[in-house]
């Protein structure tokens, strides 16, 4: 094949791609590209609207100017309702007036949680636990072009934002880490990866390397092992074929290349973080022997269990009960359960939540569907055994919301050309 014919197919591809987003947010014939629209921006588009935050502010307060991505997204799913309301189901409503009411019933129990149940009642209940609905509607057949355009995207932006010009990706006080960001970026990061894991191509290669760098300089081990995770997943569940093999033998090798040569790649790593402003935190404990730390959570876990062991009901401290006595959220999912409700009924709630999941994975019925569990399993689930609240996790409650649409197979409107 001449230099000319491969020209013509990569411009065929380029307009082919083109087409297909085309068909997914001008599809006005039937009426749901704003559907569309809702389920991309607030899943994979969220960090590019807060970034017009700063923008509004040179116009407007910035009081005011904060809360514009929160009222585009809520003036969005107004007028999504009509197509969003069909692929819904009563009782999902029922079950967020359950967990409402579940919410409020916390300041009879637990009067002395009421500070942090004010201060986050909003937040979790109405921009939070709402992505449940959002999970129950994604049809990720007809939204992974557009959610990997959009991942490519963010992480462009936050690189030329913070590596280019910037140059400081940490953005911290004492610029020790910023787990914060690194937890905000992985969705994108990890999407990407699913891409290039399918099929490789340059420019999700090249995000894929731009959001690994991105990631380590923020400093935080978690994220790096929910991304690493998530390619061990995908390798041996999901991929297929020759390619599965080739990639098994590339990642391999590279592990390979990277534990007999980690002291010279942690110095350029080292080297590089320091230029642009990155945390060196995981370099620091690589030499110092702590990257196995658990960074203060095993206290905080001793100090809750020694609580709860003294109360004689076993019934929990409430919701933010761990507040009262660490300041903090518990950062193991299980602790949260169980300090919160109780080692019985705490038990019984993780149960709960368990059941949707197990059966979504099951009823996934192709590839896209399984590979799509596993981003939201690594994004929503597996973060929260490391750090972060189940309350304020967005992916968390898209993929409950998700498993719940595999397990009724919930479809999105097949999209036609105009």
């Amino acid at each position: 094949m001449n230099s000319v014919d491969v020209n013509k197919k990569n411009t065929y591809n380029i307009k082919s791609k083109y087409l297909q987003l085309k068909q997914v947010l001008f599809a006005t014939n039937q009426r749901v590209w704003w559907l569309f629209f809702l389920i991309a921006i607030v899943t994979y588009g969220r960090y590019l609207l807060n970034l017009t935050v700063p923008v509004f502010s040179r116009i407007i307060p910035w009081e005011i100017a904060a809360y514009f991505p929160k009222i585009i997204i809520w003036l969005t799913i107004i007028v999504t309702i009509p197509q969003l309301a069909p692929r819904l189901r009563l009782i999902d409503v029922l079950l967020y007036v359950l967990f409402f009411l579940f919410y409020t019933s916390q300041y009879l129990f637990y009067p002395e949680n009421s500070a942090y149940l004010d201060e986050y009642f909003s937040f979790v209940l109405f921009s939070v636990v709402p992505y449940y609905f959002i999970g129950c509607v994604i049809d990720i057949k007809k939204l992974k072009e557009l959610f990997l355009a959009l991942s490519i995207l963010t992480i462009f932006v936050y690189y030329v934002e913070d590596v280019l010009v910037a140059q400081n990706v940490v953005d911290n006080v004492d610029g020790e880490y910023n787990m914060g960001k690194a937890y905000s970026l992985l969705p994108s990061a990890i999407f990407i990866t699913w891409s290039v894991l399918e099929k490789f191509k340059i420019i999700p290669f090249l995000a894929f390397i731009a959001s690994l760098f991105l990631l380590l300089a923020c400093g935080t081990r978690g994220p790096l092992f929910c991304l690493f995770l998530f390619i061990v997943l995908i390798l041996l569940f999901v991929s297929k074929g020759k390619y599965r093999w080739f990639a098994i033998v590339v990642f391999g090798l590279l592990a390979v290349y990277l534990f007999l040569h980690i002291e010279n790649l942690m110095i350029a790593l080292d080297s590089n973080l320091t230029s642009v402003g990155g945390s060196t935190r995981i370099v620091d404990y690589f030499f110092e022997g702590r990257m196995d730390s658990d960074s203060g959570r095993d206290n905080i876990i001793n100090v809750l269990k020694n609580l709860l062991d003294a109360n004689p009901s076993y019934l929990g401290f409430g919701l933010f009960g761990s507040w009262r006595y660490v300041g903090v959220y518990a950062h193991r999912i299980t602790w949260d359960f169980w300090f919160s409700f109780g080692y019985y009924f705490g038990t019984l709630l993780i149960i709960v939540f368990l059941i949707p999941i197990i059966l979504g994975l099951k009823c996934c019925k192709d590839s896209d569907e399984k590979g799509y569990w596993f981003v939201l399993l690594c994004t929503g689930l597996i973060p929260l055994f490391f750090s972060e609240f189940f309350l304020f996790k967005e992916h968390f409650f898209i993929f409950i919301g998700y498993c719940v649409s595999r397990i009724r197979h919930i479809e999105l409107p097949v999209i036609k050309s105009s």
